[in-house]
């Protein structure tokens, strides 16, 4: 009997560890003869955060059509060849419409779809920013969604035009045509023909000696004119193309990194540019891509891997994150074992226990290694943000779960932990702030103490209360269609225990809160929305504990307190952040007033049901 115990742990952890394998090396693909995986290790400067050149593109691709991969390419592929080829990419169905009054007011003809190629758009650029100037100057909290979506489109497209025009400074321009003889005799370049702005550039010693010449502006004539007319020509592009992203270059100044995009460091340094060894591998990998040089491509990605100042520590662990993807999977995971667990509710069986037991231990792997991965990559506690928060707490959940589990070994805590855990999961993909889920940390949060000790307990209380939550759930669902007092009295012990711990660390967390707050704002509490928040759940919890242990509720009412305490904790949780007010504007959001209706409408709608089921059968 022992044996056969051991052998069945053995083939459950080599299933996980299978799995684990599998989501790995799920986004392996060594297909393509060009190295774009080494490729995604290059450094670039967004949001303020110095990233892996993979992340960047897969945060813009996200932004722009709300997926990860797109027409067969990967996010890299999608962005190099916008970078390299943006006439081949402009074909491609990217930019995410899903407002049909946007479609109307831009005039876009043909069958309504999700997602529209940039040749559909061109015609209604000039249309699309006017809309989009007249609702910048609106207050964002009056903007409607249709205005705000435009915003959000018309940003899209400036950014799809600045990084399609990267490398555009290397190829010719007609207004960039030298018309006198003499003058492209002068720079040594070809006449009626026409150049690129860096072939001007490299002419800047020239053009300045030449200008040095002319006598008098306001009368030119000739090679004068000319050469006028062509340096302000190149003041403009400049003026034009600014220091748009990306920012592939950093110099070191005053031992500061400053970035710069392409354009702007051949603008402010010239020849000197020109020369740089970065700027040989940048035009090397460009005109390797175009021709279909793969050999010529590589070669030039490890010439800017190995030459390039270390930005990022590690790029390889943001890129493994990446291409694990690993709460997006855990997500799936989490729900096939929901699925799994919900049928062991009702049939019983060993084998469909131990499925759900091994698929939920392998979404609590992922879990770990994502957060982890977050630990290392970032090199703080993974809770600076409203994401984290959501994506900590279904671990907690999880966790949780599988040790109910493993005490009562009733399909309950299965049942918490696919569920809780794919739920949070779930929600913490509405705050992706523009496809990337790292993003800068807030100043006040600039703490790994606090950050570590408030956030980690306060989360704690979070999921203790909705762990209460789902298990009233479970309480008045089995109070409504069964009469085994065994199971029934065995989840109002875990109700009332888990209200118990999420109200204990609910108000440790809040103490540590008002401690942080004090050190950093100079004041212990000052009735902040988000302090009342945290208020309100004490005040529930003690309201609902107080009530039972004095016998003026009983085990069903219990059951609906701890439901009600969801909504308090989703209030508290995210209704505070769109108010918009007070002193935790590092959490301040627009998203998430349907999550919240739609969860409330939920438990509203559940606890009159069961509660008249309940009460026809007597049982209350």
């Amino acid at each position: 009997m022992l044996l056969n115990k051991i052998r069945i742990k053995a083939r459950s952890f080599k299933i996980i560890i299978l799995l684990f394998l599998f989501f790995t090396l799920i986004y392996s693909d060594n297909s393509s003869p060009f190295d774009f995986k080494k490729a995604g290790s290059l450094a670039v400067l967004d949001d303020g955060r110095i990233k892996p050149l993979d992340s960047y593109a897969r945060k813009k691709l996200i932004q722009i059509s709300g997926k990860s991969k797109i027409a067969g390419m990967s996010a890299l592929e999608w962005l190099i060849k916008l970078m390299m080829q943006p006439g081949v990419i402009d074909t491609t169905q990217c930019f995410r419409i899903t407002n049909p009054e946007i479609i109307d007011a831009l005039g876009i003809q043909g069958p309504s779809k999700r997602r529209y190629r940039y040749t559909e758009l061109y015609e209604s650029l000039d249309k699309c920013e006017q809309i989009a100037r007249s609702a910048a100057q609106k207050n964002p909290s009056e903007l409607l969604p249709y205005e705000r979506e435009i915003l959000q489109l018309w940003n899209n497209i400036q950014e799809y035009n600045a990084i399609g025009a990267t490398f555009s400074a290397f190829e010719p321009y007609m207004g960039f045509t030298i018309l006198d003889t003499s003058l492209a005799q002068s720079l040594q370049l070809k006449a009626n023909t026409p150049h690129s702005y860096s072939e001007l550039i490299s002419k800047s010693t020239e053009l300045s000696q030449l200008m040095k010449l002319v006598k008098n502006i306001d009368s030119l004539t000739g090679s004068d004119s000319e050469l006028v007319r062509l340096v302000r020509g190149m003041y403009a592009m400049n003026s034009q193309m600014g220091n748009l992203p990306p920012y592939l270059i950093s110099v070191s100044i005053g031992g500061t990194s400053e970035w710069y995009s392409i354009w702007r460091y051949l603008y402010i340094s010239g020849t000197t540019a020109l020369n740089d060894h970065r700027m040989h591998s940048f035009i090397k990998m460009r005109d390797a891509y175009i021709h279909g040089d793969a050999t010529g491509f590589n070669e030039a990605i490890e010439e800017l891997t190995s030459h390039k100042i270390k930005e990022i520590e590690n790029p390889k662990l943001e890129i493994l994150y990446n291409q694990i993807n690993p709460f997006f999977w855990a997500k799936l995971i989490l729900a096939l074992a929901g699925v799994i667990a919900l049928c062991g509710m009702f049939y019983n069986t060993k084998w469909i226990t131990k499925c759900g037991f091994v698929l939920i231990s392998s979404a609590f792997l992922l879990q770990t290694a994502g957060l982890l991965l977050r630990v290392l990559i970032q090199m703080r506690p993974p809770l600076a943000s409203l994401y984290e928060t959501f994506i900590f707490v279904s671990w907690i959940i999880v966790i949780l779960g599988l040790i109910m589990e493993v005490f009562q070994r009733r399909g309950t805590g299965l049942m918490i932990a696919s569920f809780g855990g794919f739920l949070f999961l779930f929600i913490s993909g509405r705050y992706v702030t523009n496809g990337d889920s790292f993003g800068i940390i807030a100043a006040v949060l600039n703490s790994g103490f606090w950050l570590t000790t408030h956030i980690v307990t306060i989360s704690t209380g979070y999921a203790g209360c909705v762990i209460s939550g789902l298990l009233g759930h479970i309480y008045l669902i089995q109070k409504a269609v069964t009469t085994d007092e065994k199971t029934i009295k065995s989840s109002d012990s875990a109700v009332y225990t888990f209200m118990l711990l999420g109200l204990a660390f609910t108000v440790a967390g809040t103490v540590l809160g008002g401690m942080w707050a004090d050190q950093a704002w100079g004041r212990f509490w000052g009735w902040d929305p988000k302090e009342n928040g945290a208020l309100l759940i004490i005040l529930w919890c003690s309201v609902v504990i107080h009530a039972r242990r004095s016998g003026l509720i009983g085990p069903v009412l219990t059951a609906a307190g701890a439901i009600v305490g969801v909504i308090m904790v989703m209030l508290a949780w995210v209704g505070v952040n769109l108010l918009g007010i007070g002193l935790h504007s590092y959490g301040f959001t627009y998203t998430g007033l349907g999550t919240l209706v739609g969860i409330s409408l939920f438990e509203v709608i559940f606890l009159i049901t069961t509660t008249a089921i309940i009460r026809k059968r007597k049982l209350i």
